[in-house]
């Protein structure tokens, strides 16, 4: 048996939770568990070659490697490979769009619903349920209709929206510390756990899967993935970029144009 002194918070995915409570045996009063809505894994073979795809192409070493971010692309909704390289004894901090990343285009982002390079048990995962296993679920609100929400603010497309529930006593504490800090909205659980990600349903796995992992060790990482999806990293990350300045050149012109509007109105009472 195992004995908790502090407060512990296990953030993870709903089959790594499952696999800690396995290994427990026992309920602790002090461990809180938060599951994650997940889409998937990808093996942890490709993580190594993703940093040499970034390392080579952009000459340093990399450090703080993640697969979010709003640091630079404030606006932006979706992966966003972001991390630290060091060139030429100076740090800069790079953001790039998940679609110019090897791994986030195989895994969500090949542009036909297929996830190329999943650990194998995730095609058929055992965990995809109504039932939770973290005291809190959360995740992206994925495919919940917008006309189900009626607060302005969570309709606006500048907030980050979160998918949340809660699952046990210990959830309800856990959301009690965090709700002072919320603008949040209730849901039934249809209208709101409506993507394949909590529904139990296999995937196919697709036979080109097979073919990515297999010419790993012999074949340039990032000239595979275009290969195979038939697409240019590089180039999703330029017109990207393209697409949001437009996106921030029109935020500005409509907020100036309110504003006008506004002392437009004022002028004529």
């Amino acid at each position: 048996m195992y004995y908790i002194k502090w407060r512990i918070r296990f953030w993870r995915t709903p089959c790594q939770i499952a696999g800690l409570k396995s290994f427990l045996r026992k309920e602790y009063a002090n461990l809180y568990t938060i599951d994650l809505i997940c889409h998937g894994v990808f093996s942890p073979k490709l993580m190594p070659l993703e940093v040499n795809y970034w390392e080579n192409k952009l000459k340093g070493k990399i450090k703080n490697f993640r697969f979010r971010s709003k640091r630079v692309f404030k606006n932006q909704n979706g992966g966003m490979v972001n991390f630290d390289l060091t060139k030429k004894n100076k740090v800069i901090h790079i953001e790039r769009f998940a679609k110019s990343s090897p791994s986030y285009r195989c895994f969500a982002y090949a542009g036909d619903n297929n996830s190329y390079n999943l650990r194998l048990f995730c095609y058929s995962c055992l965990f995809k349920a109504k039932s939770r296993y973290g005291d809190l679920t959360v995740g992206d609100p994925w495919f919940i209709n917008d006309t189900c929400i009626t607060n302005p603010i969570l309709k606006s497309s500048n907030v980050i929206r979160t998918l949340y529930s809660v699952n046990t006593t210990k959830g309800i504490f856990l959301k009690k510390a965090i709700i002072p800090f919320l603008i949040e909205e209730k849901l039934s659980w249809n209208l709101s756990f409506c993507q394949p990600a909590v529904h139990a349903t296999k995937r196919l796995i697709p036979p080109l899967r097979e073919i990515l992992y297999s010419k790993l060790d012999t074949t340039d990482y990032g000239e595979l993935v275009e290969h195979l999806l038939n697409c240019d990293l590089d180039l999703a990350q330029k017109k990207f970029e393209s697409k949001y300045k437009l996106y921030i050149i029109k935020t500005i012109i409509k907020k100036r144009e309110f504003g006008i509007r506004k002392r437009l109105k004022k002028l004529w009472e």
